[in-house]
């Protein structure tokens, strides 16, 4: 007969593979550091350091929004709900552990028997897809106002809901279906149009970030940073849909290929502003880890 596992035990398995999966994201990021040319200048000549904070606030505002996406859409609502912003923000690292499990083995193991796979893949899916769409509504909006002007951009943006309605329930069909034959117990918990709802949020914060990092920080005019908000946004979506952690080299790949599009682009390399929005997106992840860290430490305090 085999012995119950000790909650002492359970703890240490529990924070021993968290560090783990947390040493081996920072040994690929300091990988995708050191193969950047040795002349490359971390800091951008133009850069504003307070451009730079803007767009670190707003890239927060909108992954803090997808962590609250993620325990709304959290299966069943189970205690350890209330801590799933936290749980979603620290396992941002662990996306860039080669392998797609990373980030949900993280959440499982921080949550413990206090929520099941299942449950955890359905607040990612969700999660994942009403990025994905923001990020392609982002793309499109920005192609229509380039090909169109304010009137396309306008009628754009009313029709959007529509369209974005119409995927999440085609999309979420898809799921279920998958769901019921494969994985038992998998689904998007919530409802079409709070979705939408979700969606939105994430766009426009989003857009804000994008907008912040190459207006405020990089120095370009409005319009050609709402061309390179486009080109980001279509090259985050290849990038989530490739198998490379968190789309290293999928996305800068995408990002250059891009500048085949017919619109105002800026004249210097696009590698180059594709480096410092990786830069920029490595920031990102680290600070919401630490904000993620600090927010558990803090509310398991309170709880005794």
């Amino acid at each position: 007969m085999t012995r119950p596992v000790s909650r002492r035990h359970w703890q240490i398995a529990k924070y021993g593979a968290g560090a783990i999966i947390t040493a081996i994201a920072f040994g690929s990021l300091w990988q995708v550091a050191m193969s950047l040319p040795q002349n490359f200048l971390w800091w951008p000549p133009e850069g504003r350091w307070w451009g730079l904070v803007v767009a670190v606030v707003f890239g927060l505002m909108q992954l803090f929004i997808a962590a609250h996406c993620f325990r709304s859409t959290f299966g069943a609502v189970a205690p350890a709900n209330k801590s799933a912003p936290a749980v979603f923000l620290v396992s941002q690292l662990a996306k860039y552990v080669p392998g797609r499990v990373w980030a949900l083995l993280m959440q499982k193991i921080i949550f413990g028997q206090k929520a099941t796979l299942p449950d955890l893949m359905s607040g990612n899916l969700s999660v994942f897809l009403c990025l994905m769409l923001a990020q392609l509504g982002g793309f499109f909006a920005c192609a229509t106002y380039f090909m169109l002007s304010w009137p396309g951009l306008i009628a754009f943006i009313m029709v959007m809901p529509l369209l974005l309605l119409a995927a999440l329930r085609v999309t979420m069909a898809a799921v279920a279906r998958l769901g019921s034959g494969r994985i038992k117990g998998i689904a998007i918990a919530f409802d079409p149009p709070k979705l939408v709802l979700w969606t939105a949020l994430l766009g426009i914060s989003g857009c804000l970030a994008w907008l912040s990092v190459y207006s405020l920080w990089l120095g370009y005019p409005l319009e050609e940073s709402f061309s390179l908000y486009g080109l980001s946004s279509a090259s985050i979506v290849l990038g989530l849909l490739s198998l490379l952690p968190a789309g290293l080299g999928v996305r800068e790949a995408a990002f250059i290929w891009l500048e085949t599009l017919p619109w105002p682009l800026p004249t210097k390399s696009l590698l180059l502003l594709a480096i410092y929005g990786r830069i920029w997106l490595l920031l990102l992840d680290v600070v919401s880890a630490i904000v993620g860290a600090m927010w558990l430490l803090a509310s398991r305090r309170m709880q005794g």
